[in-house]
Parts: structure tokens; sequence; C-alpha cells
């Protein structure tokens, strides 16, 4: 399911040859956003995996900012540094086993050292 009332401005934000962006046609609106926001990430479910979409400013899970960004995005690009994917996780040992081989230069279950050479 994708977020459609998000209180940020790039998205909810009316185009400029509709209404200007204010506080009444931004964020006090029950409308779904004008925009769809790529790239954000919303706070999500709570303890219970319940989540609501609206626009409420006290509202965490459906707020977009850079603390629910930010640890997402480091880990993708730890990854990517590191060059794990699925195909190497699947080589005999798990996702965590294969990132610690890496880290330490170990060889895998194999006995092979799968990221000299790739």
């Amino acid at each position: 399911m994708q977020p459609r009332k998000t209180p940020h401005k790039a998205a909810s934000c009316p185009p400029p040859d509709v209404a200007d962006c204010t506080w009444e046609s931004a964020y006090y609106t029950t409308d779904p956003n004008y925009h769809t926001l790529r790239g954000g990430l919303v706070g999500g479910p709570d303890n219970d995996d319940y989540w609501v979409d609206d626009r409420d400013q006290n509202n965490p899970a459906n707020t977009v900012s850079l603390v629910n960004t930010a640890g997402f995005s480091a880990t993708l690009a730890g990854l990517v540094d590191n060059d794990i994917n699925m195909a190497k996780c699947q080589q005999g040992n798990g996702f965590i086993q294969n990132i610690m081989l890496k880290v330490k230069k170990q060889p895998d279950a194999t006995g092979q050292r799968w990221w000299e050479g790739v």
C-alpha cells in the first residue's frame, strides 16, 4: 500500500495553477496528495501492525523524515559497497553470515572466497 496523505510539502502542495500552497490547501485537507513522493519512507505501522493513511501532523507512522530514510539508505549502501546480493547469500550461508565472512575475509561454507574476482 502506498501512502497517499503524507504531510510532506513537495507531495501535498497543489500545482500553482490549481491553488497556492497553504496550510489549508496542503496540510489541513483530507484529499490525497497531488504528487507522488518517490523515495520517501514513512514511519510505518505501530507495535500492533496498525497503520492509517492520514495527514495528522502528530502521526509519526505516516510522516516522511530523514530518521526513516537514513537507516534504510545506509543499509542498502552497505550491501552495495560489500557486493552482497541474493545469489551470494544462497551459496550455503545466510545473509548475516555472508556479511561477516566478507568483513573477516574468510571463505564461505564451500571453502570459496566468493568476494575475490567478482
